[in-house]
């Protein structure tokens, strides 16, 4: 089928397998320029009508009643406007049969609740996760999910099955190149309702961590796409990301956006569970039941933000990214007395703290150091006659530190 976009004037198509695919005009004539229809036309030379072979595409483009949108977008399970073509289909799991099986009763529901950990709250809010990325894709969720476990202990086989069998390869994507995602051209993530990131690292997401927060959170992603005019569609997804690292990922203390989910590692490599899980997922039945068990659950209106568990691997990450500076104060409230310092004894102060705690001296000169000392409302800097002077009194520090969540209150010690 051939339509055409009036916003852009580029012509679309979709295949028989139902694969969307954009072409210039030019381009469209190029590719279809020998497909001929038999017709009938007036010949002014002979003054009569004869028969011929005419170009498709050539008429095709100057029909007047030619099918025409001001855009294309993937609306799953939303009323579509008209101006809009509609490029979704259905989920994978909708193209077989309810049936009778009690998913709760299967391997891979036990095996989900394993990977959350078997923390009943942590297993809940992903099952509501999930359940409203079929139900009510348009509506996000605003945060994603780390998973962080050792090798082996089948993260990637659920989400794979769940993304393909559940929701189908058309709207899941899971890559390890984080540029697919964020870089200049982010084709991949169109059209998807769930993305899974393996193996993140810090090294990696510390280049993209607002764009990634952003992503979670906006109503649109713009594609950009080599060739082709940048264009608008809805955003739709909820990224689950996974790790064998402790600190993959910079946690802000104020953060509303991840939970952090550490697996149980009982069955890791265990070859025996691994199979029974994989036998179970070969039946599209199962895909079907766990699709009609998430479909039922009440997901519409659950507060993905508010809800979200604590966990201590999500504790431990906040206070992993907590700023260095930060920690060298606390350090600094402990261990020193209320004082001033020159700028150069406190710098100096601090790369002592740097080396001490196997921290790179070279991250931090005088200049960057003055810039993230001033930070520091309760620190005051006095000029004197021999230069700046900062003013450090460990009450105000400490309770400015414990306001803006770098430093924990300290607990009064109970007399027996």
């Amino acid at each position: 089928m051939l339509f055409r976009s009036s916003a852009d004037n580029i012509e679309k198509k979709i295949t028989i397998e139902n694969k969307l695919v954009l072409r210039s005009q030019e381009d469209l004539i190029k590719r279809y320029k020998n497909k001929l229809y038999p017709t009938t036309r007036y010949n002014k030379e002979t003054e009569d009508y004869e028969d011929i072979d005419a170009s498709f595409i050539e008429e095709w483009i100057k029909c007047p009643s030619i099918r025409c949108y001001e855009r294309i977008d993937c609306l799953p399970k939303q009323k579509c406007p008209e101006y809009i073509y509609n490029s979704f289909q259905k989920f994978k799991a909708e193209e077989t049969e309810s049936n009778d099986i009690d998913i709760t009763k299967t391997k891979i529901y036990d095996h989900l609740f394993n990977l959350c950990g078997r923390d009943e709250k942590v297993f809940s809010y992903v099952l509501m996760f999930l359940s409203r990325k079929l139900k009510n894709p348009a509506k996000l969720t605003n945060t994603a999910l780390i998973f962080k476990s050792i090798q082996g202990v089948g993260k990637n086989m659920f989400f794979d099955w769940f993304g393909n069998s559940v929701i189908g390869s058309d709207y899941y994507f899971t890559t390890q190149d984080i540029n697919l995602l964020f870089g200049n051209f982010n084709k991949k993530i169109e059209n998807r309702v769930l993305v899974a990131i393996d193996e993140i690292s810090y090294k990696d997401t510390c280049q993209v961590v607002e764009k990634l927060k952003a992503h979670i959170t906006q109503q649109i992603n713009i594609i950009n796409e080599k060739g082709i005019k940048s264009y608008e569609n809805k955003n739709h997804i909820g990224y689950i990301m996974f790790t064998n690292n402790d600190n993959p990922l910079k946690i802000d203390v104020n953060d509303r956006r991840y939970l952090a989910i550490e697996c149980i590692p009982d069955y890791a490599n265990n070859m025996e569970y691994i199979t029974n899980i994989l036998k179970e997922m070969e039946d599209e039945k199962n895909a079907r039941a766990f699709y009609d068990y998430l479909i039922k659950m009440e997901s519409d209106y659950y507060d993905f933000t508010n809800n979200r568990p604590t966990t201590s691997f999500y504790e431990d990450l906040k206070e992993a990214n907590i700023p260095i500076m930060s920690k060298f104060l606390e350090n600094m409230i402990y261990n020193k007395n209320d004082a001033s310092y020159t700028a150069t004894e406190l710098f100096n102060e601090y790369k002592t703290y740097l080396e001490d705690n196997n921290f790179d001296k070279s991250m931090t000169n005088m200049t960057s150091f003055g810039i993230q000392i001033k930070k520091y409302k309760t620190i005051e800097k006095k000029p004197t006659s021999k230069g700046i002077k900062y003013i450090i009194e460990n009450d105000k520090l400490k309770e400015e530190l414990i306001s803006i969540k770098h430093m924990k209150p300290i607990e009064p010690v109970k007399k027996i």
